[in-house]
């Protein structure tokens, strides 16, 4: 079913449909949400695999805290080809929106008030509802998930689907990329590289240490079904979107 599910969005038709400078500005305003949330997953499995404890002591294996480590440092801090120095991804597609003119004032609201201290899933409420759908799945794995479904929905619903998700978009920018773009190609490139070579075999060796054991590999299975059809739910709401605006 999670092969069937990924070749589906792997082939969604909003890949075909954003190819206009508004379909993807319409793209990017909903996509940060995610960009920004699989920060917060990361995080929440690198919390898992090495916690951050005092006094310190080793925790799960050494292997495992490499990998999550690794995964972190180019999350968190990659390069930023418009500085030569450091950023985050979520940073660099915030970047990336600014670059191609794209309306970015859901999502700093968002986080202002999130800054504020309100409740994140207040705030969800006030998101289209794919949206909040997406964020409130998320959210309540990040805070009271099961190890092994953390582990499996950030395996299989995110960085081993992102590399087929992302070359049906940056296939259509290999052409002629404006200088408009250059940031947004470079975000996805990025993401097809990093995910697609050392991040999906390292989250492919985590998903297999914790699911082990019938069990687990059920209730992660489902976990990954869930997110991967909210995910669908997501960029068929995005495609509707933009055909309205086109």
């Amino acid at each position: 079913m999670i092969l069937e599910m990924n070749k589906k969005l792997s082939e969604h038709s909003l890949y075909k449909e954003v190819w206009s400078a508004q379909g993807i500005r319409v793209f990017m305003q909903y996509h940060v949400f995610c960009v920004w949330d699989f920060q917060s997953l990361a995080k929440k499995i690198q919390q898992i695999c090495s916690p951050p404890e005092f006094p310190w002591m080793p925790h799960k294996s050494p292997e495992l805290r490499r990998l999550i480590n690794e995964v972190i440092l180019e999350e968190e801090t990659d390069t930023d080809p418009t500085t030569n120095s450091y950023c985050s991804h979520y940073e660099l597609y915030l970047k990336a929106m600014e670059q191609c003119g794209a309306d970015i004032s859901l999502h700093n609201n968002y986080m202002l008030n999130l800054q504020k201290g309100e409740n994140l899933f207040s705030l969800n409420e006030y998101l289209p509802g794919p949206l909040r759908e997406f964020l409130d799945f998320s959210f309540e794995l990040i805070f009271k998930g099961k190890d092994h479904e953390l582990c499996a929905v950030f395996a299989k619903g995110r960085e081993s689907l992102i590399p087929d998700m992302f070359s049906s978009l940056v296939s259509e920018l290999d052409g002629e990329c404006p200088d408009d773009w250059s940031l947004f190609h470079y975000y996805l490139q990025r993401h097809i590289e990093v995910d697609g070579g050392d991040h999906g075999p390292a989250s492919e060796k985590l998903y297999k240490y914790f699911c082990d054991t019938p069990q687990k590999e059920m209730e992660a299975q489902v976990a990954v079904a869930k997110a991967l059809q909210l995910r669908d739910k997501l960029w068929s709401y995005i495609l509707k979107e933009i055909t309205k605006k086109n």
